[in-house]
């Protein structure tokens, strides 16, 4: 016979073995109490709208910043922001340098990866990175030289 403790007088092995033991005696009902309790919780993302500008969440569309970004897009003819990563690299100490021939080619090809990662071209063969693709042009004619 299961004989049943007060909770807060049980531990989380006395939980856990009465668990068990629910779900090893009624294992269809167990499985379809978690497929309803699923479907009820998801219930509330039928009408969910996933955003793509985070910044959409800060301001309204009608105000300033609203304006600015649709002048922005428009200017580039962009429907969406581009994708975009930053990356910062300083030297490890103090009084080092990343313009050493090493160093440069560390970042050299960490540049390389993230260009392909947002470099790839959308159904309308537009990089997604663009307009920032040539952000790091620059840095490319240092490191041509190393």
């Amino acid at each position: 016979m299961l004989r049943i403790q007060p909770t807060a007088q049980m531990g989380w092995d006395s939980i856990s073995a009465i668990v068990a033991r629910l779900l090893a005696a009624y294992p269809v009902y167990s499985i379809l109490l978690s497929i309803l309790s699923i479907i009820a919780l998801s219930a509330g993302l039928v009408n969910i709208r996933l955003e793509p500008d985070i910044r959409k969440s800060f301001s309204p569309e009608d105000s300033d910043a609203g304006y600015e970004t649709r002048v922005w897009l428009e200017y580039y003819g962009l429907d969406i922001y581009p994708e975009r990563a930053f990356c910062i690299f300083t030297a490890k100490s103090e009084n080092g340098s990343i313009l050493q021939e090493e160093a440069l080619k560390d970042i050299y090809t960490v540049d390389k990866r993230l260009s392909d990662a947002v470099g790839l071209r959308d159904g309308d063969g537009r990089k997604n990175c663009d307009p920032l693709c040539d952000l790091n042009s620059p840095f490319h004619l240092l490191a041509v030289n190393f």
